[in-house]
């Protein structure tokens, strides 16, 4: 089922008209914001919070399977339901090529040892008083034999969307929205429920309780390709070379090109290092001399804080030079933004 069925389900389960809920759900997709209220969406009806920790065990791919399997076979504390939820690590299928980049062989063969043991098995004397919730940012899913609902993270439609961005306004601090903020946030965002949830919020601070305009979005809400190389700025900072190059391919996925990258991360860190030369002017001195928003300034700001204005200096040096042997035909703009990341990472 999609993202936006499951409500529908949920409400037949809980009515018995499908026989109540299923002993598995695998939620998959690359919206990690519908994978966690999905899950949450069935948590919250079958799992009392006052027994919260006790009926819900959560493992990952750095857990042993054998004590994922003992687990779906402990009873629930003082209620009818526990709850097991697994986190697998993303597998090849959606990074191709790179994948190595951003994961290892032991994450896929965690997930396919995993796989097995739940249909060889788990399921030959499955718990029903468990609920076992799988999920994964992959776009398909294991397959699990029987027993298993599927629920698909994908993007949301603009129908479903505008249902869910209401949703959130609802929540206190409640807020409201005109029609074009709406429409533009969505096409800033590209879709992406995640950023969206994260933006609303900053949105009703900003506005104090007042309605949200087409330009408060503008002024606030960066565009998904830049917003995606300030992502990749903020891995490179951390040195998370995994996220950096899942950032970078998930990009390339979606037909951005390698040059249009490495031109994006140019820019950041020559305003990174002139940022660093004016740290005491105003923001809106220093937004207005490097051409961006005074809002971004405070990302900046922390991205900065752990370079020197040499180390700096040395990042923007070697991505220009890296963008002109591209530009002079001397280096293919794939190979020319991995060394520039590299560099990055190690500078």
């Amino acid at each position: 089922m999609l993202y936006k069925e499951l409500q529908s389900h949920i409400n037949k389960a809980m009515s018995s008209e499908v026989g109540g809920f299923s002993p598995i759900y695998y939620i998959y997709g690359e919206d990690a914001y519908l994978r966690e209220r999905a899950r949450l969406s069935i948590q919250e009806q079958i799992i009392d919070r006052e027994f919260e920790d006790m009926n819900v065990s959560l493992f990952s791919n750095e857990d042993s399977i054998q004590d994922i399997l003992d687990s779906l076979f402990q009873l629930p504390f003082f209620g009818n339901y526990r709850m097991v939820i697994v986190q697998l690590p993303t597998t090849a299928e959606k990074y191709g090529k790179n994948y190595e980049s951003v994961g290892s062989k032991l994450d896929q063969r965690f997930v396919k040892d995993f796989i097995e043991a739940i249909n060889k098995s788990y399921l030959n004397e499955i718990n029903n008083s468990t609920i076992l919730i799988i999920t994964t940012e992959d776009a398909k899913p294991g397959k699990i034999n029987e027993f298993c609902e599927y629920v698909d993270c994908k993007k949301l439609d603009l129908v479903a969307l505008g249902l869910e961005i209401d949703r959130l306004l609802a929540q206190a601090p409640s807020g409201t929205m005109d029609a074009d903020a709406k429409e533009e946030l969505i096409n800033r965002t590209l879709l992406n429920m995640t950023r969206i949830s994260n933006e609303i919020p900053k949105l009703k601070a900003y506005t104090n309780g007042a309605k949200i305009t087409k330009k408060d979005v503008q002024d606030l809400v960066t565009e998904e390709s830049e917003y995606a190389t300030f992502e990749i700025a903020n891995a490179l900072t951390e040195k998370d070379g995994d996220k950096v190059m899942k950032i970078i391919n998930n990009q390339l996925s979606k037909g951005e090109q390698a040059m249009t990258l490495l031109s994006q991360l140019y820019k950041n860190y020559r305003n990174f290092f002139h940022l660093s030369l004016h740290l005491n002017d105003s923001n809106e001195e220093i937004a207005q001399y490097l051409g961006v928003n005074p809002n971004q300034l405070y990302y900046m700001r922390k991205n900065i804080r752990d370079y020197t204005q040499k180390r700096l200096k040395t990042c923007v040096d070697t991505i220009h030079e890296l963008q002109t042997a591209v530009l002079a035909g001397e280096r293919e703009p794939y190979s020319a933004l991995m060394e520039g990341v590299l560099t990055l990472l190690t500078v």
